[in-house]
């Protein structure tokens, strides 16, 4: 009797058991498995990303953690063996960030942070190089490190961008330089205002089947390039002792004793 009461209890408690093990897998089945995370950015992603900020500027927007499915397609006239195999190797990789252009979110580089390695200093590469490569997508690896160099990731980054086409759109002149190019303009305005223009003789136009003169060869006396000889004035013809006569010009006459001793006449000028 009393092994049968032992037996009772022990199969009580194992039923009882089995119960709430179904209870407990029941409600963990309709409970959905999801967490949300601390943050967005780790700790190294967060430190990395205000660098990159002031590595590129205020003209580009940064975003971050985008698949990269969803900014790079295929091409179009694929077979579904090959748009299969093309998405396989794509599968969930993605992009720590983004740099897009504030105002059209055009996609100009992608950025992708790898973990700190005392082994090697470069970044590992994978596939996600060569989808890039083909896509016709800038892409540049960093390390994780306690110190960043602006300039360093600023040169890489717009190397990139360089070497795929992509230029920043608004494009600064140092001071410096601007200052030089104005100067420079300057002196080659003066320098040509300066330079005298040769001055071509003007050919008077010539009929058809008309007989042209040999030009006449200067004398000796002549100096190359000097001004043609105007006609010289007709000397005054002089009449009379009471009148001095100059051909072609206003007369009037002047009345009154003369200083010198010769005798007083009308004078025509």
């Amino acid at each position: 009797m009393g092994h049968f009461y032992f037996l009772l209890t022990l199969g009580v408690i194992v039923l009882a058991a089995f119960v709430l093990s179904l209870q407990r897998g029941i409600k963990r089945r309709l409970q959905l498995p999801y967490v949300l995370d601390e943050a967005l950015f780790t700790a190294p992603q967060r430190a990395f990303k205000g660098v990159l900020e002031r590595a590129v500027g205020k003209q580009y927007e940064i975003y971050g953690k985008v698949h990269a499915i969803d900014v790079i397609g295929l091409r179009a006239r694929l077979s579904q063996r090959e748009q299969a195999l093309a998405l396989s190797r794509v599968g969930d990789r993605r992009f720590d960030f983004l740099i897009c252009s504030k105002e059209t979110t055009a996609i100009l580089c992608a950025v992708n942070l790898a973990p700190r390695s005392r082994l090697r200093k470069l970044a590992p590469k994978d596939a996600l190089d060569r989808i890039c490569a083909a896509a016709g997508l800038p892409f540049v690896r960093f390390r994780e490190s306690a110190h960043y160099s602006v300039v360093d990731i600023e040169e890489q980054i717009f190397a990139a961008m360089q070497a795929r086409g992509t230029r920043p759109e608004v494009e600064d002149i140092h001071l410096d330089e601007a200052t030089t190019l104005l100067r420079d303009l300057s002196q080659a305005s003066v320098d040509e205002q300066r330079t005298p223009r040769a001055a071509l003789p003007r050919l008077a136009p010539v009929a058809p089947g008309a007989r042209v003169a040999p030009a006449r060869r200067p004398s000796d006396g002549a100096r190359r390039g000097s001004e043609p000889r105007r006609p010289k004035r007709r000397a005054p013809t002089l009449g009379s002792h009471e009148h001095h006569v100059v051909d072609d010009g206003p007369s009037f006459k002047i009345d009154g004793e003369l200083d010198d001793d010769r005798p007083q006449a009308s004078r025509r000028i």
